[in-house]
């Protein structure tokens, strides 16, 4: 039997042996050893207890450990632990008829993959093997993933050591350049300018080499921006003119995050050719993720060999956490609970931000929102105090500098939203110094 371990002893032996991610190494001795968790909240090994008001990574939607999830993994588990995919399974098929049915109704198919990054990877080869079309287009500070080919996908200018990435990958102008000088007499004429800009650039690209264009229907990683009014519905039309492959990236925003299974479910006239998803499926029970694909592209691959294959991709027991788990979005009504908490959570923030000069641009929805840090506030040091203060006060935002993300588990109460609130308006009243 294994001896129990010190928490200075798990600290230095993560640290020994294992990679953080995103991080300088050095740094890992300064993280919480987690314990255990439950519900909204997590816990070290001192008792020290701490809201989650990011989801961990905006994924962990039903909270820590549901014990019909973990249930639902137990009985697979003894039941089938695994098969390759290319054998049917019950649990296989009942999931992907969930999903087409009652998630996405309209939609044709679903490929099951490990992830976000990889169901992106695989939405790119699905939409060149059907156009014959090798251009794929993306909005400036988009995140689709950290792989080779979704980092080339990736809007931001700090894709890493990925660049120069791969040819034919073209990137253009996004919601978030509202911020960035350009001013507009209304959110229409602002969606008016956007598209405009969009369809020069694509028949400069040649449209009969574009294959799709992928688009986040909240922006996340770029600064959880809501795309304004019409814009989604604009690039359905401009990727219908030109038969380009519209694609949207649900990876962070979908299974209920805004209020909806799907954000682009928000907009009228809005079907995708394919939507990726990821996080909130299985809310990191087990990684899994996935590519919807409309019926059309479901029916051309009748014929044609799908260009996609790992050896885990729609493995049973994550296929039985991801069943699970949409069991639980409707049996607690956590999308009515996301748009309801949601707006309570962003009407306190735009009350902070009328009482703090170190924030600005309150925005959200549903239960993904943000508060941009200002001046002396924004700098790299004043992040680590802000995260500092937040530990202290037993909260745990999800920070992306220059902003504070609040995203928490969609099964959050209103009295856990004010907490989070109260805990923002200590630590930004410290922020106010700083500015």
């Amino acid at each position: 039997m294994n001896k129990k371990l010190s928490v200075d002893e798990i600290l230095q032996m993560n640290q020994d042996y294992q990679f953080f991610t995103w991080t300088p190494q050095k740094s890992s001795l300064e993280r919480i050893a987690v314990a255990g968790g439950k519900g909204c909240y997590f816990w070290d090994f001192d008792g020290n207890k701490y809201l989650d008001a990011g989801s961990q990574l905006v994924n962990l939607n039903i909270g820590f450990q549901d014990e019909r999830v973990v249930n639902a993994i137990k009985a697979q588990a003894d039941e089938l632990c695994y098969i390759a995919p290319s054998y049917a399974t019950e649990i296989r098929g009942r999931l992907a008829k969930k999903i087409i049915t009652d998630c996405a109704p309209g939609m044709g198919k679903v490929l099951f993959t490990l992830g976000g990054t990889d169901a992106n990877e695989y939405a790119l080869r699905i939409a060149q093997g059907y156009t014959g079309r090798y251009k794929v287009f993306s909005q400036y500070m988009s995140y689709h993933g950290s792989t080779y080919g979704s980092s080339t996908l990736n809007g931001q200018a700090a894709r890493g050591n990925m660049d120069p990435g791969i040819a034919g990958f073209v990137h253009f102008l996004g919601p978030w350049w509202r911020d960035h000088g350009l001013k507009f007499e209304t959110e229409e004429e602002y969606t008016e300018f956007l598209l405009k800009m969009l369809e020069r650039q694509m028949i400069q690209e040649n449209p009969d080499k574009i294959s799709c264009l992928v688009t986040e229907t909240m922006q996340g990683g770029g600064g959880v921006i809501e795309m304004p009014k019409g814009y989604l519905k604009g690039i359905r039309d401009l990727c219908d003119k030109y038969g380009i492959l519209m694609v949207c990236d649900e990876v962070m925003v979908g299974f209920g995050r805004t209020g909806k299974w799907f954000t682009y479910q928000h907009y009228d006239g809005v079907m995708p050719d394919m939507i990726t998803f990821a996080k909130g499926s299985t809310c990191g029970y087990t990684p899994f993720g996935g590519v919807i694909v409309s019926k059309k592209i479901a029916k051309y691959y009748d014929d044609v060999a799908l260009p996609a294959g790992l050896t885990y991709n729609s493995h049973p027991i994550c296929c039985a956490t991801a069943l699970a788990t949409i069991g639980v979005y409707e049996e607690d009504n956590l999308l009515k609970n996301s748009e309801e908490r949601g707006k309570e959570l962003l009407a306190g923030l735009i009350e902070l931000d009328k009482k703090h000069k170190s924030v600005a641009n309150p925005r959200g929805k549903g239960l993904h929102t943000a508060l941009d840090l200002v001046g002396g506030a924004a700098t790299g040091a004043a992040h680590e105090k802000l995260k500092n203060m937040y530990i202290d006060k037993g909260v745990i935002p999800y920070i992306l500098p220059p902003r504070i993300v609040l995203s928490p588990p969609l099964i959050i109460t209103k009295e856990e939203v004010q907490k989070i609130l109260e805990v923002t308006d200590e630590v930004l009243t410290f922020a106010d110094t700083l500015v």
